[in-house]
């Protein structure tokens, strides 16, 4: 796409701003005639007022002239291309517009032609050299970058590091104070690299609100503070700062503070969160470089601390005091699983990870094969399968997928309570399966035909299972429930009423008398003729 230039007519005759508008078919030449002044200082107000590339001026007009604007154009905006027209061949002007480095100086009359060429050449002369500032620029912002890289890692020496500073204008604080931050982004995983423009485009996005962070503290802090992004590799940036602060401890203290504030910033408006690690303070620029290794430690023992969090490089534990045994109280867990106890399930996983963080150092991958233990023991007091049960093989991809102790934590916890509860609504079927059991058995006891194999055709399970149901709930199995309900009948009717025994026996559910006798002097000790008698 061709770029439009923007042009400037001033000259105080209306009939030349005219003729010069109407010479040339500007637009088809890719130049765009924004405006048009009849003197020098309506030619500068739409100056500041909007974007101009080239001036095409009259020398003499009231007000202002030509040379007082190309003056004021020079001093202020030396990238706009001012072109002078004069009717007079006067040498003094010449001098002056070469003095003030107007980029031509045409005399009237001119050909269309001869004017088109010479803004031609004016907008050729503004693309080169926008192209060289833009070279000259990035090349300086490269060679800078590459410059703090080096600081980062300790490569100079104190002169060394004062020359670059110097050549590279870095606005460092050479002889303060300095300390690294580094800025860890949460949301990268090994599967972002599978969305690699998505991945960069939330890395760039959480690069400008750091950027702003920095812009706002150097603007607001009353003592001389400068902060820069350093660097930042993939899933890392790294910040530097230098500064003069009165007094150095409460300097980190509000440094902390701040870097609580570019995490907020960045869940606000990134929509995702990030972790920073501190360095220490270093009193010489050149020993930056130890800062950087304490920063970086604190963000590898971030899976320690969780997400979100700012970790002083301080107060890490050295990964040299790694835990090498640790015993998980397995059966405990497991026994309460099994036994349907959420509670007691939700503090054995919040003790088991509360002791593992306070015993010494562990890695990720150490706490991952801990978690991977844990559900191992899980996975022991399911009782379900198919749908509703957990995948065993789903799960343990999930650990692998997790960052932080806390979120492995959290991951067997959640585990663990849903094999819990389902065997708690296991439990809970089971004994609402025997109480209606129970009761249909209440009302159906005096059927001489019920049995348990009828009971469990009644509730659609097998007879197995009722028969261990019932035992469970009862204590005893089906046979001796059904006769204890039957004789106790039997035993209220022949105390109370003048039935026959025979009556009774068909009222409990025995239609042969003499087998009811039989059970009943077995149940009782006596003849149900004896008992009544009683």
């Amino acid at each position: 796409m061709e770029t439009f230039y923007k042009l400037l007519i001033a000259d105080d005759d209306a009939i030349i701003r005219r003729g010069l508008s109407q010479l040339i078919d500007w637009e088809k030449h890719h130049f765009h005639i924004v405006a048009y002044a009849a003197d020098g200082e309506k030619a500068w107000e739409i100056i500041e007022q909007n974007p101009i590339d080239i001036v095409v001026s009259d020398i003499k007009m009231p007000f202002m002239d030509g040379i007082q604007l190309l003056e004021k154009i020079c001093e202020k905006y030396p990238d706009i291309r001012v072109i002078l027209l004069t009717g007079y061949e006067d040498f003094e002007y010449a001098r002056q517009a070469i003095k003030y480095k107007a980029f031509d100086y045409l005399l009237k009359p001119m050909d269309g032609q001869q004017l088109l060429e010479t803004v031609q050449r004016a907008a050729y002369s503004l693309k080169e050299n926008r192209k060289i500032q833009k070279d000259i620029s990035e090349n300086l912002e490269m060679k800078r970058r590459s410059f703090y890289c080096k600081l980062l890692q300790g490569s100079y020496t104190s002169q060394e590091l004062y020359r670059l500073a110097s050549i590279l204008e870095v606005p460092l604080i050479l002889n303060g104070f300095s300390l690294t931050m580094s800025v860890y982004l949460d949301f990268y995983t090994s599967e972002e690299e599978l969305r690699e423009e998505r991945f960069l485009e939330k890395r760039n996005q959480v690069i400008q609100v750091i950027e702003e962070c920095n812009q706002s503290m150097m603007e607001l802090n009353k003592e001389p503070i400068y902060i820069v992004i350093a660097d930042y590799k993939r899933n890392q940036i790294e910040i530097l700062i230098t500064a003069e602060p009165e007094q150095v401890e409460e300097w980190k203290q509000g440094l902390v503070s701040y870097a609580g504030h570019i995490i907020g910033e960045v869940t606000r408006y990134c929509d995702t969160t990030v972790t920073i690690g501190m360095g220490n303070v270093q009193r010489e620029l050149a020993g930056l470089h130890n800062s950087y290794v304490i920063s970086s430690k604190a963000i590898q023992s971030r899976h320690l601390y969780g997400k979100a969090q700012v970790i002083d490089g301080a107060d890490v534990m050295d990964p040299h005091d790694s835990i090498t045994e640790i015993t998980l109280p397995s059966d405990r867990l497991l026994q309460h699983i099994r036994l349907g106890f959420l509670e007691d399930v939700a503090k054995d996983v919040e003790h088991i990870f509360t002791d593992l963080l306070c015993i010494g150092y562990i890695s990720l991958e150490s706490a991952k094969m801990i978690a991977t233990e844990l559900a191992i023991v899980c996975f022991k007091g399911q009782t379900m399968s198919g749908e509703g049960a957990v995948s065993y093989l789903y799960f343990l991809n999930e650990i692998q997928r997790m960052t932080t102790v806390e979120e492995l934590k959290q991951k067997i916890l959640e585990l663990a309570l849903q094999i819990t509860e389902q065997r708690g609504n296991r439990k809970t079927t089971q004994r609402q399966l025997a109480e209606d059991a129970l009761q249909y058995i209440q009302e159906h006891f005096f059927e001489e035909s019920l049995s348990l194999g009828k009971l469990a055709g009644q509730f659609h399970v097998s007879q197995t299972y009722m028969g261990i149901v019932l035992k469970q709930e009862t204590e005893v199995n089906f046979s001796t429930h059904l006769l204890n309900m039957r004789m106790q009948k039997s035993m209220e009717l022949l105390r109370c009423s003048d039935v026959k025994h025979y009556e009774v026996a068909e009222q409990v559910g025995y239609s042969n008398p003499q087998y009811f006798a039989v059970c009943f002097k077995k149940y009782t000790g006596m003849t149900p003729t004896q008992f009544k008698e009683q």
